[in-house]
């Protein structure tokens, strides 16, 4: 994803996921704190529509609470619109 948007000039990211099944804390934690990593450089702003029900918003949520702490402009949303207009604010 860093690299397409390094190459088409892109700063703000939606990502749209149907999150389903039990994932570990752990394994939610060491893919989060990479976010901000990876991304850097390439996306100023990145939202994160979970699609998956309650649960896997909550471990969603988690996950932006990690990335965020490391310096991640994101955030999980549960719907397309809301997720839109915050992506699109300055």
């Amino acid at each position: 994803v860093a690299d397409e948007c390094r190459a088409r000039g892109v700063s703000r990211v939606l990502a749209v996921n149907a999150l389903t099944g039990p994932t570990s804390q752990l394994e939610v934690f060491q893919i989060s704190k990479q976010l901000p990593v990876v991304l850097a450089g390439a996306v100023h702003k990145v939202a994160f529509v979970i699609r998956g029900g309650a649960e896997a918003l909550e471990v969603s949520l988690f996950a932006e609470n990690v990335a965020v702490n490391r310096g991640l402009n994101g955030r999980v949303f549960a719907d397309e619109d809301t997720a839109l207009a915050w992506l699109m604010a300055s």
